[in-house]
């Protein structure tokens, strides 16, 4: 079950917007949330409770929902939070910290439903755990934390932030799967997570603050381009 949260001081918006949330898991066949509601920014950062979403107010007395957001963040990473807002002047610094959208008042129901598609459907493809086989054992790693495959020498090797792994399990294999959503197959010896992507011409992947690099296919780069982009809008 996921964990939805509500936080905006306006309690008739936030009865609207669980009413829409219940709706559209409901026309969708989906188990509805777990939908927790609060009114101040300090009322949700005292909830020990980790959420997947999250939809929070800017402009609340006290703390604003930009800064609940950040700290939600750091509790679960992989959190996806829409900024509430009437005025567009607090678009900037959400988006700096890495909001997914922002709805605005009075709320639409057809945009929020758009909206949730694409948050369900990150949340999915960033939660989903994959099992790394090596000659020691299996490791269980989330998907998200896969930063690129490689082929190199007879092994295969999957880099992550924190630890480098020597699989036993084919490129072909971890191309097969993992999520065509967020991985690109750019060479033959290189599988590439668009959210580590930093820079990228027509030969070279530049990825992780440029700490590591892959090769790019030339014949493959029109199509990395195309389907990078529509990952960046994708992902807001």
């Amino acid at each position: 079950m996921l964990n939805f949260a509500i936080c905006d001081d306006d309690f008739d918006f936030c009865n609207e917007l669980e009413k829409y949330i219940i709706e559209y898991f409901s026309n969708k066949k989906l188990d509805a949330p777990d939908i927790s509601v609060f009114h101040s920014s300090e009322d949700i950062l005292a909830s020990s409770k980790i959420y997947d979403i999250a939809f929070l107010d800017v402009e609340m007395s006290g703390l604003s929902g930009i800064h609940a957001g950040k700290e939600l963040t750091k509790r679960n990473k992989n959190m996806i939070f829409f900024i509430i807002t009437s005025f567009e002047d607090y678009l900037d610094e959400a988006l700096r910290f890495h909001a997914f959208r922002y709805l605005s008042k009075p709320l639409d129901k057809n945009r929020l439903f758009r909206n949730l598609d694409d948050a369900i459907h990150l949340h999915i493809t960033t939660s989903t755990k994959v099992a790394i086989e090596t000659k020691g054992g299996v490791h269980t790693v989330l998907s998200s934390d896969i930063i690129m495959v490689e082929a190199r020498f007879g092994n295969v090797i999957v880099y992550t932030p924190n630890k480098t792994y020597y699989t036993t399990t084919k490129i072909n294999e971890w191309d097969a799967r993992l999520s065509k959503v967020n991985f690109f197959r750019c060479h033959r010896s290189f599988i590439v997570n668009f959210n580590y992507v930093n820079f990228f011409d027509n030969s070279l992947i530049h990825l992780n603050n440029n700490k590591y690099k892959a090769y790019l296919t030339v014949r493959k780069y029109s199509q990395f381009k195309h389907e990078y982009f529509v990952f960046l809008e994708h992902v807001g």
